[in-house]
């Protein structure tokens, strides 16, 4: 019994010849119940994984994703693509600036990200994309 959601009620019966009985009635309403079972609900699954993974599919029949152990520019074309929305072609453009930049050796110029703050604000899922391609960069020298 849960006394935040069930409600408890004592009715008074009235039998002749002795003290009257109260019978106790814990009753939910149709809110109360629905609050129960979507508490009760199970929660997505945990995956914990140990060691080399690569290629294989983890998650559910329903989710199951191929793992892949870095994230490369040509995924970075195909997410933007899909979530670019009007900006897909600034979004490709500055890709292909931070690809070409990379692939010379060469340093963005001073303040070229300020220019793309706008563009980085209004998509932020792609500015954890572009953060791990660097750092891969930085730490291997290998362009993805």
């Amino acid at each position: 019994m849960n006394p935040a959601i069930d409600t408890t009620s004592t009715i008074p019966i009235p039998l002749e010849g002795s003290r009257p009985l109260a019978l106790k009635a814990v009753y939910r309403t149709e809110v109360e119940q629905e609050a129960v079972q979507a508490q009760s609900t199970p929660h997505a699954p945990v995956f914990n994984i140990f060691g080399n993974t690569y290629g294989s599919v983890v998650g559910t029949q329903e989710t199951g994703q191929v793992l892949h152990p870095t994230f490369t520019f040509g995924d970075l074309e195909q997410e933007i693509d899909h979530r670019g929305g009007e900006d897909t072609e600034a979004l490709k453009e500055m890709v292909r600036e931070i690809h070409t930049t990379l692939q010379h050796q060469d340093s963005l110029s001073r303040g070229r990200l300020s220019e793309w703050s706008e563009l980085m604000n209004r998509h932020g899922w792609i500015t954890g994309a572009i953060a791990q391609l660097l750092l891969v960069y930085a730490t291997t020298g290998q362009i993805s």
